[in-house]
């Protein structure tokens, strides 16, 4: 599908209150439709003015992979607690490792939504309210930065007045889910979620997880260079520990693709896919913060001077 819609099963998944087991999107680079079906003939149009697509993947490379995926993903339902292990690793599903930049030797990324008796959620901006308030009671606030709330679905600035930041007819999010979208422009900004009394504990969970993507069509974000940012955990007694996003973190990497002029939309669009993924940080990382104790979650963006960010979620998690 052009748009991916295919992974609004994966969207709605996380969204559902009674959701038992775990969930998990792949983006395979330079992957098609096509290719994934022997009998399908290939693309009736050409990709040569689109260097996300340049060069696609062979079929056969690209039904291997498929292939390997199944195998491991059945794995994960019908085989030993040892095998499902291992082939949760394999799929990129281990919450206590970095998300992979990489499935079966090939570029790729994934999104992991773990059961929900394994993660507590703190943000999944699916509502305007949620840009002031978060899941757990506490308050949202964006300081020197800009905080702007996305819809789900397709729509124009024109259709929906103050969705510019969104760009959603021009820039494709995968699913297009709700989300947020935080942009900055000077040094000092930060996202903040601060948790109320008796919300704080993580001392039961391994890892902070986001879900994040750039936006490529921000002129915030440096053409063809990656985001980075560092998050800060605080405790009640005012200890404080940051820890920086992975320089190669996979979800902050530019998009392949460019802007291109377009007749119909005055802003062009971005070629481009520009998929929601999983950051991983170990909570084993944010040393002298007591974890079972914690006041607030920010996001510190002073890796960069400037950036725009889409993001879908806030959460910690632990191992099933």
């Amino acid at each position: 599908m052009i748009d991916q819609n295919g992974q609004s099963f994966f969207e709605g998944a996380r969204l559902a209150a009674d959701q038992t087991a775990w969930a998990a999107s792949a983006w395979l680079e330079r992957a098609n439709h096509n290719a994934f079906n022997a009998l399908l003939p290939g693309d009736m149009v050409t990709h040569s003015d689109r260097p996300d697509c340049t060069p696609l993947l062979e079929g056969e490379t690209q039904r291997a992979w498929l292939v390997d995926y199944a195998s491991d993903f059945l794995a994960t339902l019908f085989a030993d607690d040892s095998a499902a292990s291992a082939a949760k690793q394999r799929l990129g599903l281990d919450v206590t490792t970095p998300a992979p930049a990489e499935l079966y030797g090939l570029p790729a990324r994934v999104a992991y939504l773990a059961p929900a008796a394994d993660r507590q959620t703190v943000w999944i901006p699916a509502a305007a309210e949620e840009l002031t308030t978060h899941r757990l009671g506490g308050a949202v606030s964006a300081a020197n930065a800009t905080l702007d709330f996305c819809p789900e679905g397709f729509y124009s600035a024109q259709m929906l007045p103050g969705s510019e930041p969104c760009r959603r007819n021009y820039v494709t999010v995968p699913g297009q889910p709700a989300h947020a979208v935080v942009s900055w422009g000077q040094p000092g900004a930060a996202l903040r979620f601060v948790l109320p009394a008796g919300a704080g504990d993580l001392s039961g969970y391994s890892t902070l997880s986001l879900r994040a993507a750039v936006d490529p069509a921000s002129p915030l974000n440096a053409a063809g260079q990656p985001q980075a940012f560092s998050v800060q955990l605080t405790d009640r007694a005012g200890h404080s520990a940051d820890v920086q996003t992975r320089p190669d973190e996979p979800a902050l990497a530019f998009p392949p693709g460019e802007m291109q002029a377009d007749a119909v939309i005055a802003t062009g669009f971005f070629t481009g896919r520009v998929p929601l993924t999983t950051i991983r940080l170990p909570l084993a990382g944010f040393a002298g913060v007591d974890l079972s104790d914690v006041a607030e979650i920010a996001l510190l963006f002073d890796q960069t001077p400037s950036g725009a960010l889409f993001i879908g979620d806030v959460e910690w998690v632990r191992s099933d």
